[in-house]
Parts: C-alpha cells; sequence; structure tokens
C-alpha cells in the first residue's frame, strides 16, 4: 500500500474477508462465490505455517474475499475454528502502511490484542480478540515484502 492511499481510518483500509470452509467444500465454494459475483480468483496458494490453501476472489467494486480451507488435521487456527464454528465468516482484514501506529490505535481505543506475527510471508500482522468484535478475528497487516 502506498501511504498516500491511506484512508482516514487510523486502523488502516479494508483489504479482504476471509471464510474458512471445510476442505471437501473448498473448490465448491470457490466456484460458487465466483458464479454470485461474476469474480474470479486472482491470486491462490498454501500457507505453511498454518497448513491451509487458500484463494482470493476479486468481483468489480469490491475488496476480494479469501477462502481458506485446513490442508490436514494439525491444531492450526483453522482447524479449531471448523471445530467451534463449522467454517463461515473468519476474518477481516485491513491494511496499513504502518502497522505500529495501527497497534497504538488499538491499545488507545481499549481493544485486546490477541496475536502479532512480524514476519508472514512477507506481512507483519497484529490480530484483535474476536470476543470484543462479535466473533470475527479482525487483524492488520503491513506489506513488508518490498
Amino acid at each position: 500500500m502506498n501511504p498516500a492511499d491511506q484512508d482516514t481510518c487510523p486502523f488502516g483500509r479494508l483489504h479482504h474477508i476471509g471464510i474458512v470452509v471445510e476442505p471437501s467444500r473448498y473448490a465448491d465454494t470457490i466456484a460458487n462465490l465466483c458464479a454470485l459475483l461474476g469474480g474470479a480468483v486472482t491470486e491462490s496458494g498454501e500457507d505453511e505455517p498454518l497448513d491451509m490453501r487458500w484463494a482470493f476472489i476479486a468481483s468489480a467494486g469490491n475488496p476480494p474475499i479469501e477462502v481458506a480451507a485446513p490442508r490436514g488435521n494439525r491444531p492450526t487456527s483453522l482447524v479449531r475454528y471448523l471445530e467451534r464454528r463449522g467454517g463461515g465468516l473468519h476474518h477481516v482484514s485491513f491494511e496499513t502502511f504502518d502497522l505500529g501506529a495501527a497497534a497504538q490505535h488499538i491499545d488507545a481505543v481499549g481493544l485486546p490484542p490477541v496475536g502479532r506475527d512480524d514476519d508472514h510471508g512477507g506481512y507483519a500482522e497484529v490480530f484483535v480478540h474476536p470476543k470484543s468484535l462479535g466473533g470475527a478475528l479482525f487483524h492488520v497487516l503491513e506489506d513488508r515484502r518490498g
């Protein structure tokens, strides 16, 4: 993200919305979302630390939707989420050019952080506890690949 593109929101700009599905529903969910939104898969891959596969679906005028599914049965956060909830909305992600300022904002408004990752595939991330935001995990990321 270019700093000139930063919105006035102190948490960042909406980057994507993530849903988690059972591995058996991964391909169908992607196909259904593409059909519903008139969208297409723009990126996909695998995340080794989270033992998951993912795809971003883009559609005109909307932020991408990420579909994620565990690859195996390791006790990852996605597997635990599916066990508790059976799938659905998992996270709402924002992007910022200043992760430190976004983290300070989380503290300033009194929300409990639930984790931080300084290098997840080239992105630094801070997470806000889902219990304070209606059950959805909000997180802010900074692209540090470049």
